[in-house]
């Protein structure tokens, strides 16, 4: 897969749709090294947050040992809601994301607000009937 995300032209020179083409990793061993994202490293991440119009309030390890960040908003399951970019860009949106590399497989991370901490809890998919809101909006 390739990231949408806006990576360095270093990377790469292959350009799609404004943003440059770069492998990105599904299936990295977990734990990583150094307890930090390894840059090549893939997730599922809502373009609200990829953009910077929302913060992210949600980062999931899932069972499958993918990564997963929503805005803790918007439906996640809108067309074009996500894509699939590194996990890096995010953190170098908000710091506090990247202190989540250690967060075990099947488990989630969720804070109402930027402000607020991280809670940390197993990693649950949400029934057909329940939303993923933040309290602060």
């Amino acid at each position: 897969m390739t990231c949408l995300g806006q990576c360095s032209p270093m990377h790469s020179e292959d350009v799609v749709a404004g943003a440059y083409a770069v492998i990105v990793q599904r299936y990295v061993r977990f734990p990583f090294p150094d307890d930090r994202f390894p840059e090549d490293l893939g997730a599922v991440i809502h373009r609200t947050v990829l953009d910077g119009q929302r913060p992210a309030r949600y980062v999931g390890h899932t069972i499958d040992n993918d990564w997963v960040v929503g805005d803790g908003v918007d439906d996640p399951n809108t067309d074009a809601a996500c894509v699939v970019a590194h996990i890096a860009h995010v953190v170098g949106l908000d710091p506090s994301v990247g202190g989540l590399a250690t967060l075990p497989i099947g488990f989630e991370a969720r804070r109402p607000s930027t402000e607020a901490v991280w809670e940390i809890e197993p990693f649950t998919y949400l029934g057909d009937d329940e939303r993923f809101v933040a309290t602060d909006e």
